[in-house]
């Protein structure tokens, strides 16, 4: 019975989808890594190291 079910299903889509979805995130935050400002890189870099609480909002 799953053996049937799995052959209706056809996974090998399913595995093809995923890897092009992750393919896409991937490009889509290097991309958004690369050009992001230096000002930025550096303050998100520090935020590690702060040892203040962030302010208040």
């Amino acid at each position: 019975m799953v053996k049937e079910v799995i052959t209706l299903v056809d996974l090998s889509q399913w595995a093809q989808l995923s890897l092009l979805i992750f393919a896409g995130v991937f490009i889509a935050v290097s991309i958004r890594t690369l050009f992001q400002s230096n000002a930025m890189t550096r303050d998100q870099a520090r935020l590690v190291l702060d040892d203040e609480t962030s302010p208040e909002q």
